[in-house]
């Protein structure tokens, strides 16, 4: 079943694969070519042509997994334009951080990527002390792939569905492993959500990748596994839906009894749907964020929204050491167009405050370009699928509500999945997209409301100018517009009506 029940965390049951290079005075670039991913250097590396030697590629995961395959292709592809050998080294250990030290640790002269993933990135820096820092050692590149995970079990396990796996698990507390392709993965986060929702005990093996796991899977050893690469989702209309995959090379077909789909914006579910069986309600914004992850402390722990006659402005401290910035630009702008120094600059006129605040310079650690839209479609359930967080609904930034929104599906349907399993009750499953949608209706009008409010458009005239620093005068002195504020913001309260 697609990601069950890991639905929270569906930008976590998609597996990024970033190739990251170590930081230089070098700016890789990258660029799609027939298919492939090239990598090469916009400036001579000490004079040199680049590359002018071999480039490597270090794996943190065994060979034979999905991070491997990919780099492999990648370097097979580059090799011939760049003229140089590509080489993939596989530095296994420790859920990826053995090969992320590593390559962190690497000469910074830009012969070095690394294959990065979910955890070595983003969920071991949450678990434990890492031996280097997932932000400030990395320059991110391109995102190379986004891969569902399915739960698969081993065929000796008496269990036809999902809902005899949950029996059995409960029935044989403690006896049943599952396998992961190390600690922090979206393999082990997704099979400890499982084990807390149906409340019972399932016990985690970590490998040094998928590769072993599956093997390990296959012999019999763990019972279970939470990993898959080319899904496709069919037969959702029907009561036995399935989903296909590819492991190693092999096909493999499940019969579910749902499928929650919750692969993201880009993901295969929603475009499986048929053609008309959705509607589609869509505003594009007329600008874009260019936001900067820097390297300052500050003291301050709130987060500014600017408005500003040249465009909206923002900050944001993520942690004592690092600090968030946006600027409104246009949505083609080309981010070279925009040095630190130019960055810096806006960003001092943009937010310039008359009771003392004063922006904190630093390092720019990233810089990127984000497109702004409002997206929603209706139903978010079409026959067994259903469709949750990004998969259904995309809202601006500026409300800051993306992930708040997809945790509200995942409350939602939960309970109604367990309901199913539990009595066979079908009544909640049946009420998902209705009680999901008046939430997304809400933070979709607050999100809005925010963007509207904050940005320029391209058609303002002096009328609307006033009619936004109206809104904003009000918001900030009416106790009342700022409790509105605050809610929206923080989080809708919760009830049995979503």
């Amino acid at each position: 079943m697609g990601d069950f029940l890991g639905v929270c965390l569906t930008w976590i049951g998609q597996t990024p694969l970033a190739a990251c290079r170590i930081p230089n005075s070098d700016r890789l670039l990258a660029a799609s070519i027939a298919g492939a991913l090239w990598l090469a250097a916009a400036a001579p590396v000490h004079g040199q042509e680049y590359p002018a030697k071999p480039v490597r590629i270090i794996v943190p995961l065994a060979p034979g997994g999905m991070a491997d395959q990919l780099s492999r292709v990648v370097a097979q592809k580059v090799t011939p334009t760049a003229k140089q050998p590509v080489l993939v080294e596989n530095r296994t250990g420790g859920g990826g951080i053995i090969g992320a030290e590593a390559a962190a640790k690497t000469a910074p002269d830009g012969y070095t990527l690394f294959a990065g993933f979910h955890a070595t990135q983003a969920i071991l820096p949450h678990l434990t002390k890492l031996p280097y820092d997932p932000v400030k050692d990395f320059d991110p590149v391109i995102l190379m792939a986004t891969i569902p995970n399915v739960l698969v079990v081993h065929p000796t396990v008496p269990a036809k569905s999902v809902k005899e796996l949950v029996a059995l698990a409960r029935l044989r507390r403690g006896d049943l492993t599952y396998a992961s392709q190390g600690v922090g993965s979206s393999g082990h986060i997704a099979g400890e959500l499982f084990r807390l929702t149906i409340k019972a005990d399932i016990v985690h093996v970590p490998y040094k990748g998928a590769a072993p796991a599956l093997q390990d899977l296959i012999g019999g050893h763990v019972m279970m596994l939470f990993e898959a690469g080319e899904v496709s989702v069919h037969d959702f209309d029907t009561s036995r839906p399935r989903i296909r995959f590819r492991r190693n090379g092999e096909a493999v077909e499940l019969q579910c009894d749902f499928i929650a789909g919750c692969d993201g914006f880009h993901g295969v579910c929603r475009p499986s749907i048929p053609a008309g069986a959705l509607s589609v309600f869509e505003r594009v914004y007329p600008f874009g964020w260019l936001g900067i992850l820097v390297e300052a402390a500050t003291p301050e722990q709130e987060t500014v929204y600017a408005w500003h006659e040249r465009g909206f402005g923002f900050f944001n401290r993520r942690s004592p050491a690092l600090t968030r910035h946006f600027l409104q630009v246009a949505p083609d702008e080309d981010i070279e167009n925009w040095p630190d120094d130019r960055i810096w600059s806006e960003l001092r006129v943009r937010l310039a405050t008359d009771d003392g605040w004063k922006l904190v310079q630093g390092p720019v650690l990233n810089k990127n370009i984000t497109e702004m839209r409002s997206f929603v479609v209706e139903p978010m359930r079409y026959g067994r699928l259903y469709l949750a967080g990004d998969a259904a609904h995309i809202v601006p930034p500026t409300g800051a509500k993306g992930l708040n929104l997809a945790v509200a599906d995942v409350r939602v349907l939960a309970p109604a999945l367990a309901a199913f399993f539990a009595s066979g009750r079908i009544e909640f499953l049946d009420a998902y997209s209705a009680t999901c949608l008046k939430r997304v209706w809400r933070v979709e009008h607050f999100s809005w409301w925010m963007t509207s409010m904050l940005h320029r458009f391209p058609d303002d005239d002096v009328f609307q100018q006033r009619l936004q620093r109206s809104q904003l005068d009000y918001v900030v002195n009416s106790r009342a517009a700022g409790a509105t504020l605050a809610e929206n913001y923080v989080g809708l309260p919760w009830n049995d009506k979503g």
